[in-house]
């Protein structure tokens, strides 16, 4: 019992280490880009023309970037 309870506290400490190093390696980090994913519907490209219904969708989607 004694034993696991020493573990116990070593364990809390290095990873109470390991976070504040983390959070002090990281402190001066500046976001330059954010990565954004859409999840699309296959079908709605479907049909005669597809280059269309592409250039469709990025007209819509550039409406709702600007908007």
């Amino acid at each position: 019992m004694f034993i696991t309870r020493i573990t116990k506290i070593l364990l809390v400490c290095v990873l109470s280490l390991v976070l504040f190093t983390t959070s002090l390696a990281n402190a001066g980090t500046v976001v330059t880009s954010r990565e954004y994913k859409l999840i699309l519907v296959p079908s709605n490209f479907n049909g005669s023309n597809p280059d269309d219904a592409v250039n469709d969708y990025w007209s819509e989607l550039q409406l709702l970037v600007e908007g």
